[in-house]
C-alpha cells in the first residue's frame, strides 16, 4: 500500500501530491537531481548535493509510493546518517610490584 499522501519540502516551496498522479521519476546515472513528473505533466524537482543523495532521495520515494503510510515528507536538504559507535572496555590487570 501506498503513503496517503508524499510532501516534497525544498528550500523555496512544498510541493504535495498523491503517489496515483505520479506519472513517472525520472534519474539518471550520477546525476544529482530528480524529476517527478506529475498528472498534467508538472515536473517537481528535487536538487541535491550529490548523486548519493540523490539515489537515497529516490529509495524514500520508491518506498513512499510502494509501502509508505500516512503522509510521507521527503526534505530536499540532505540526509542525516547516524553512526552509532560503542563504548569500549579497557581491562586492567595488576600484579604485583617487582621486589
Amino acid at each position: 500500500m501506498a503513503a496517503s499522501l508524499i510532501k516534497i519540502v525544498t528550500s523555496t516551496s512544498i510541493r504535495e501530491f498523491t503517489p496515483a498522479s505520479v506519472i513517472k521519476i525520472e534519474y539518471q546515472v550520477g546525476a544529482n537531481k530528480l524529476d517527478i513528473v506529475l498528472q498534467g505533466l508538472i515536473v517537481v524537482t528535487l536538487q541535491l548535493q550529490s548523486s548519493t543523495e540523490a539515489l537515497i532521495k529516490l529509495g524514500q520515494l520508491e518506498t513512499a509510493m510502494n509501502s509508505g503510510t500516512g503522509i510521507v515528507t521527503i526534505n530536499e536538504t540532505p540526509t542525516v546518517t547516524t553512526t552509532t559507535v560503542a563504548p569500549t572496555t579497557t581491562t586492567t590487570t595488576l600484579g604485583e610490584a617487582p621486589h
